[in-house]
């Protein structure tokens, strides 16, 4: 039985607006959803019988899709399930009694996963950022990027089935031939940040910062060649540190994303050695101050044995756990 553990999580909502039409061509930042706006769009089609079903092409591809969604203590709690088909067919056997039993898999079935995705529907961070947990079996395959991927998809598939209540007006203000307005398409996108464990900071402040490399996207897409098909997808900058740097090294790391933030700095990666000499390193965004990537220091918290479930996949939103990891919080 696989050990559950809960990974903490900022998500960022994007959105643009987007047209090709001819005459009404347009790419702007605009205001996404918010979390309860999404949430009540995809309760009305789960109502409706959608499961929000995503799939690859292949037949081995894995597929995912809203198994059940309850609210636990004030957060809407998505439990996402993954089907594996290309997962071998079970077996199970007692060598005492020499029994064994192989359970084949029908066409279309696979082995599957269920990953709980705590959401808190208030914004925080200037209104685009939302509190998120993520609580799976060790080896699920729904970390942070499947997730990602995965809710990204499900606000597109609210945007096919409902299609009018994402179309905006065009920033330019142009109208068509009747006078109207030009409306485009509200194109969102998620992006998760993870919460930094203490352990980064103890790491950091024991050992020694070896470097720090600000990473930027302001001139993203950049053309290099007269043809336009090499073109820039960001740019780095190594910053030099002192020697006999002494001092606070979280003051320091602090300091310099504060100063990359008011510079429209996109990330800052941080090197440096622990007490134990061992090399480590960390991508935060400048945006939130904390991970842009899964790592060693992303904050986690593991299920205890009272709450561990023997079935790597359930049907519906285990109240327990979910109750467990928000416990943990205070």
């Amino acid at each position: 039985m696989s050990r559950r553990v809960a990974t903490f999580f900022d998500m960022k909502l994007y959105a643009r607006g987007r047209s090709r039409a001819e005459g009404n061509t347009a790419d702007f930042p605009a205001q996404p959803k918010s979390m309860s706006e999404i949430k009540q769009l995809v309760e009305e089609l789960l109502d409706g019988g959608d499961n929000f079903l995503s799939r690859g092409q292949s037949d081995k591809a894995d597929k995912y899709y809203i198994a059940h969604t309850d609210e636990v203590d004030g957060h809407w709690v998505l439990l996402i399930n993954r089907c594996d088909p290309s997962a071998p067919d079970s077996v199970y056997s007692n060598p005492e009694s020499k029994e064994r039993t192989v359970n084949e898999k029908l066409p279309g079935q696979g082995s599957e996963y269920s990953a709980h995705l705590i959401l808190n529907l208030k914004p925080v961070k200037g209104g685009e950022y939302y509190f998120c947990i993520i609580e799976a079996s060790y080896g699920a395959g729904l970390g942070s990027s499947a997730i990602t991927n995965y809710f990204a998809h499900v606000i597109r598939h609210c945007k096919k089935q409902k299609p009018l209540l994402f179309k905006i007006p065009n920033i330019d203000g142009s109208c068509d031939k009747k006078g109207q307005q030009n409306i485009v398409h509200l194109n969102h996108e998620v992006e998760l940040h993870g919460h930094i464990s203490d352990t980064f900071k103890t790491d950091l402040q024991s050992g020694a910062l070896g470097g720090i490399e600000l990473i930027s996207y302001k001139t993203e897409g950049g053309k290099w060649d007269d043809a336009g098909f090499v073109k820039e997808k960001h740019r780095v900058i190594k910053l030099a540190l002192e020697k006999n740097l002494i001092g606070d090294a979280v003051k320091t790391v602090t300091d310099v994303l504060r100063k990359a933030k008011t510079d429209g700095i996109a990330e800052m990666r941080v090197s440096f050695k622990d007490g134990s000499g061992s090399p480590n390193s960390a991508l935060l965004s400048v945006d939130t101050g904390q991970l842009a990537t899964d790592g060693r220091y992303l904050k986690r918290y593991y299920i205890s044995s009272a709450n561990n479930v023997s079935s790597a996949s359930i049907e519906q939103v285990n109240h327990a756990i979910v109750k467990e990891v928000l416990k943990s919080l205070e």
